[in-house]
This record gives C-alpha cells, sequence and structure tokens, in this order.
C-alpha cells in the first residue's frame, strides 16, 4: 500500500523554491486518500496532490499516471476556452522533494458550489446550478475517437486493452458486466425479490446505455458537486480529473445528482435548474438504470442516506418521473 505523505517544512520549503510561486508561510493537510495539502505563500494559495488510494498499490511509479490523466484533462479543458485551475508544477518520477509522483495547482478562486448552495435563497440556488450545468454541457461537448483514460490533448488513440479492466464509463458491455458482478456479491443482503428485478434490469441494460457511449466524450468521472468552484456566478473551474476519461458523459451526471440528491430535498427541484443549463434532459429510463447499477457505497458515502439500500434500490425501481427518483424513500 502507498504510504500516507507527511509533508514536511523542509519538503514544503523545497517544492516552493522549485515551483518559484513566493515564500512559504504555512501549510495544511486537507484530507487523506488521496492526500491533499493547501500551501499558503506569499503569492497566494497553492494545493499539492499526491495519489494514496489503496487500489493504486504499493508501487510510488506507477501513480504518475494519475498525474498525466489530471494534466492532460486540464490542458483539453483549457484548449477549449474552459476555466481550468493553473498547474504550477507536476513530477511523474520520484526525483523530486517528495520522492512521489505529485501535481501542484493554484488555488482556484471563488468558493465550493456545494457551500454556495448550503447558504444560497431560491434565485442564487438556481442560478448556480444553472451554471454548473452550462460548464458540464460545455465539457461534455468535447469528443474523442476512442474512449478510455486521457493522456493526451487529442484524447486515447487505441481501443483499451480488452484484456486490462475497464472502467464502466468507457463502453455500455462494460457498464453491464460490472453491474451484474457487483450485484453477485451483494445480493447476500438484499430480498430475493429485489435481486430478481435487478438481475432483469441489468441483463437487458447494454442497448440502453449503448446511445450514450456511442461518441466518447470528456467525462471528469468523479463528479461531485464540491468540486466546482464558482465565483461572482461564474464557474473558474472544476477540481480533481485523475480518473478523466473519453465516454459516457450522463457517469457525470449521475454521480453528481447522487450528491444533490442526499444533500438537497427535493422540494428545491434542484434537478431543473441544472438540466436548463445542461441545455438537454436525460433520457429518464437510462438515468435511472445508472443510478441503479451506482452501487451502495454510492448513496452512503454521503452519510445523510438515512434509508437502507434496500429501501432505496425499490424506490428507484418504482419511480416514474424525475421528482419521485430524486426524493427519499418513505419505506
Amino acid at each position: 500500500m502507498i504510504p500516507q505523505l507527511n509533508l514536511t517544512r523542509e519538503q514544503a520549503d523545497a517544492l516552493t523554491d522549485i515551483a518559484d510561486i513566493g515564500n512559504l508561510q504555512n501549510f495544511y493537510l486537507v484530507k487523506r486518500e488521496n492526500d491533499l495539502y493547501l500551501l499558503k505563500t506569499s503569492s497566494g494559495f497553492y494545493y499539492l496532490k499526491v495519489y494514496t488510494k489503496s487500489w493504486y498499490g504499493d508501487n510510488l511509479v506507477n501513480t504518475s499516471y494519475c498525474v498525466e490523466h489530471e494534466v492532460a484533462a486540464y490542458q483539453i479543458l483549457q484548449s477549449k476556452g474552459l476555466n481550468t485551475p493553473e498547474i504550477v508544477s507536476t513530477s511523474s518520477g520520484l526525483d523530486n522533494p517528495l520522492f512521489r509522483p505529485f501535481l501542484l495547482t493554484r488555488a482556484l478562486p471563488g468558493k465550493s458550489l456545494l457551500d454556495l448552495l448550503e447558504h444560497s435563497g431560491p434565485s442564487k440556488f438556481y442560478l448556480l446550478l444553472e451554471e454548473a450545468g452550462a460548464y458540464l454541457s460545455k465539457m461534455h461537448e468535447i469528443s474523442f475517437s476512442h474512449p478510455g483514460y486521457l493522456n493526451s490533448l487529442e484524447g486515447p488513440s487505441v481501443e483499451p486493452d480488452p484484456t486490462h479492466w475497464q472502467h464502466p464509463i468507457w463502453s455500455a458491455q462494460q457498464a453491464q458486466k460490472l453491474a451484474l458482478e457487483m450485484l453477485q456479491k451483494e445480493k447476500k443482503n438484499l430480498s430475493a425479490q429485489l435481486v430478481d428485478e435487478l438481475e432483469k434490469a441489468f441483463s437487458s441494460a447494454e442497448p440502453l446505455l449503448r446511445s450514450a457511449h456511442t461518441l466518447p466524450r470528456f467525462v471528469h468521472g468523479d463528479c461531485h458537486v464540491g468540486q466546482f468552484f464558482i465565483q461572482e456566478e461564474n464557474v473558474t473551474g472544476v477540481v480533481d480529473m485523475e480518473v478523466a476519461s473519453a465516454g459516457n458523459p450522463e457517469y457525470d451526471l449521475v454521480k453528481f445528482s447522487l450528491e444533490m440528491m442526499s444533500f438537497f430535498p427535493m422540494i428545491t427541484s434542484w434537478w431543473e435548474p441544472l438540466f436548463k443549463g445542461y441545455g438537454i434532459e436525460p433520457d429518464f429510463e437510462r438515468f435511472r438504470l445508472m443510478l441503479l447499477m451506482a452501487g451502495e457505497t454510492s448513496f452512503t458515502c454521503h452519510q445523510k442516506w438515512f434509508h437502507s439500500y434496500e429501501s432505496t434500490l425499490w424506490h428507484l425501481l418504482s419511480a416514474r418521473d424525475w421528482k419521485t427518483l430524486f426524493s427519499r424513500p418513505s419505506y
């Protein structure tokens, strides 16, 4: 397992010198997995990111591809005129003060969209979500020749290797396969009737998903509400692009919605300004199916979903409109 980064003052000083970002004043650990530090210097605030999640194994050098994904994603967005974080310094090897790959970016101006939404009245609440939807729309207009992780301005140059693990974002076939595998692991905790309903839905999922995979588009891949930053009602950028891919862009809308439905009640109709800004309403049946395929941790990770996974899945299966889909189960 890759060790955590316990950043020292000596390392932080050396890093700020190399990056030429002024004199280091202070630094703080923001979070673990991945490890994120906020550096305050005489020229502003910067975020240092290293990759320590358990599934990256124990080879530090292998996390270089995480740096490459993020850098490529930001460069692609910038080339299309979208606001992005400024990349200050990167390393794909071990020859640096941290002895591991890292990404150093300037902090985005503005505040996190999640923070803004939690403290906004209805008018501003709707406007903020419209802006987020419009940014996502511009992001998703970017298309590529092949699916897979973003690793250059042109995107993936070949199809993903069928003998290696693939992300469900990349193909409808893979999305269906992983959903059925997930169900096999989770079925012991679900009723037989529910498992039967889900097996039927997942076994016929590929044709419904396929149209969203036809033309690979830019996908953030882990699109949380709090990763959008907004200043004066303009999106200044979106962070955390380590799994940015070419594939089915609706995964971003689903991930975004999972968080919104956990933090904000259905009565706010938060999806209406989001879809308005996006410019198109997603296919309801496909969206509902993708929520069903999201897995239990997608509903529990925000710690605001107070119902059992079983009741949540039954609720999603029975929903026939957005209002019902995004309400919390009553049983």
